[in-house]
């Protein structure tokens, strides 16, 4: 009995940690109605899973859960940490412009005095 609840319990952690890694990859480059399909799919793997392994009712509804909650947090984590480097590059980019640009700037403004 016990091997079988710590099985059950390390089924429901994997399934947690993958959800969350697909979360991230959808919060990557796809909008947020994407989670809609994608909790009912894993909502329907998860309750298989459940039925498959024979665990009761409430493992099932948990291991739901975590699954629907792993996806929307990977998913903002996803979007929130794959915006960065974008935001950066354009922000260095710009910096980097400016740099370029300014002793052009400069020399027409000393041209004209």
């Amino acid at each position: 009995m016990i091997v079988v609840a710590r099985s059950s319990f390390s089924a429901m952690i994997m399934l947690t940690c993958v959800s969350l890694i697909v979360g991230a990859a959808l919060g990557q480059r796809l909008t947020f109605l994407v989670l809609i399909p994608a909790i009912g799919c894993a909502l329907a793997v998860v309750a298989g899973f459940g039925v498959a392994v024979r665990l009761d009712l409430w493992s099932t509804i948990l291991a739901m859960i975590l699954t629907a909650t792993g996806l929307q947090i990977g998913y903002l984590a996803g979007a929130t940490f794959g915006s960065w480097p974008r935001a950066t590059s354009k922000v260095a980019s710009t910096s980097l412009a400016q740099s370029r640009l300014r002793p052009i700037i400069q020399t027409k403004n000393r041209a004209m005095t």
